[in-house]
């Protein structure tokens, strides 16, 4: 087996675990549904990077939508820590005038915590 695909394989159960809080955390907020796919392990695009500082490798997946552009990201670093985002481009549900620009995922000593990128919508109260 190559060195990425033995990466791949030993991280997938994190990487799911990853996956599944975004797409929890898109449910959560309405800006998703149950057969929507939000950032699925098996549909990533991985690759090793090295990373320049440390020496390590970094595993680096991308998620496409249909036209071939990223819509998302997940990075598995040397020290056992994660980060991963996923594009979601909506009105946030609860709170008038935000968009919901992705949801950021985190893992680090096994925790794993989500967040949200907002930014005000153009031309609202936020922004004026």
């Amino acid at each position: 087996m190559e060195p990425m695909e033995q990466t791949i394989d030993a991280l997938t159960p994190l990487g799911e675990r990853m996956c599944r809080a975004l797409s929890d955390k898109a449910m959560q907020l309405g800006v998703a549904s149950s057969t929507q796919a939000i950032a699925p392990w098996a549909k990533a695009q991985f690759a090793l990077s090295r990373d320049p500082y440390s020496g390590a490798n970094s595993l680096m997946g991308t998620w496409r939508d249909r036209h071939g552009q990223s819509c998302g990201k997940i990075m598995f670093h040397g020290d056992g820590s994660a980060y991963a985002e996923f594009d979601i481009l909506q009105p946030h549900p609860r709170h008038p005038g935000m968009i919901i620009v992705a949801i950021e995922a985190w893992l680090r000593d096994g925790v794993v915590q989500t967040d949200l990128q907002l930014l005000p919508e153009p031309g609202s109260e936020e922004n004026s």
